[in-house]
């Protein structure tokens, strides 16, 4: 965990919690709320590539700063609903948790009396489901054990909070180290622990590459706009090379065309974007790609501005292709919000634009 290959932490807007690689393993500071808005402080990394259904996550963690305000979590992920072990290193005291989208429910809670908790001390966390049952480990020892917990396979996450009000300046810091994952005894086969080297691509985004590579990286034109288009192409390119992102068609956590989810490092597509146009598919696959490369990067930082970014490509990339109004005339409704973007470009209220659309989306962030 000593570099990006495994584990990607969170990237703050607020730059009060930051996650840095270092020798030791992966260091997640906290010094305040990682958004604006936010009642809480905390800040994780996630394994993507890694799906725990019937086994084990675990993963080693030393406290840094801040011992008595420190809380340590390792959960199992799937896009809906998770199971979370969690420890309180100074008091000694293990939780296990189930999280949805209707919100946190504790399952079991004690303190742990047989296993050595101190400061600056190598700890190993562990969270071990069988089914609906699941089992905190502590330091290799059973710590808490719980019945109800929710089924569905997923990635492994942690993350590190403070106990303490979001407006205190006192630093909470904890590095990670060697997470394993494992099967269990008597686990369902079909259920257990899988590990898909990304990238991981659906065939049927091929057609949206192939028109990437070609139309924009080969194009053999020898004016501006030409230029430009390979330019782009080869951008969007390197940032889904870079990102190791994986291509996916299924429904987008939101009713959208696309979507990029941060946790999984991949991005969802909408079976219907494979029907649309190849200009148009890649247009609305575009801002996930580039919204894959911020989180990679760590930049920008606000919610606002990635958005303006992302819009900035989608301006660009239209531009390259339509010349300097955009389509004209647009061929539908999607084809014209493209044109207007670039319109609002131009006439330099592209900014004003994204605030007043995205200024709920991205409200604290």
């Amino acid at each position: 965990m000593r570099t990006p290959s495994l584990f990607s932490p969170h990237v703050c807007s607020t730059g009060r919690s930051v996650g840095t690689y270092e020798p030791d393993g992966l260091r997640l500071a906290i010094t305040g709320p990682c958004y604006a808005m936010s009642q809480v402080a905390l800040i994780g990394a996630v394994q993507p590539d890694v799906t725990v259904g019937d086994g084990e996550a675990r993963i080693e963690f030393r406290v840094e700063r801040g011992w008595d305000l420190a809380l340590v979590n390792l959960i199992l992920l799937p896009r809906d609903a998770g199971v979370t072990a969690r420890v309180f290193p100074a008091t000694q005291r293990v939780a296990l948790v189930a999280e949805s989208a209707e919100g946190v429910q504790l399952l079991a809670t004690r303190r742990v009396d047989t296993v050595t908790v101190r400061p600056d001390a190598w700890l190993s966390l562990g969270v071990e489901r069988l089914g609906d049952r699941a089992r905190v480990i502590l330091n290799d020892e059973p710590a808490l054990d719980a019945d109800g917990v929710p089924t569905d396979a997923g990635a492994a996450f942690a993350y590190v909070g403070r106990l303490a009000p979001v407006e205190v300046g006192i630093e909470v810091a904890v590095t990670l180290r060697d997470f394993a994952a494992s099967t269990i005894e008597g686990g369902d086969p079909s259920r257990s622990v899988v590990r898909v080297p990304r990238p991981v691509m659906d065939p049927r985004h091929e057609r949206i590459l192939s028109f990437i590579r070609s139309d924009l990286v080969a194009n053999p034109g020898t004016d501006p706009q030409a230029a430009e288009r390979r330019a782009i192409g080869r951008a969007i390119l390197n940032m889904i090379g870079e990102t190791q992102v994986n291509l996916e068609v299924a429904p987008p956590p939101e009713s959208t065309a696309a979507r990029f989810y941060a946790p999984r490092r991949v991005i969802y597509v909408d079976e219907h974007l494979m029907t649309y146009t190849p200009h148009v598919a890649t247009m609305l696959l575009l801002p996930e790609i580039v919204h894959a490369h911020q989180e990679r990067a760590g930049l920008p930082r606000s919610c606002i501005e990635r958005e303006l970014d992302t819009a900035k490509w989608e301006s660009r990339l239209w531009r390259a292709w339509f010349g300097p109004e955009g389509k004209q005339p647009p061929g539908d409704e999607i084809e014209a919000e493209f044109t207007a973007t670039v319109a609002l470009d131009n006439q330099g209220r592209l900014r004003e634009a994204i605030e007043g659309l995205c200024g709920d989306q991205c409200a604290g962030q």
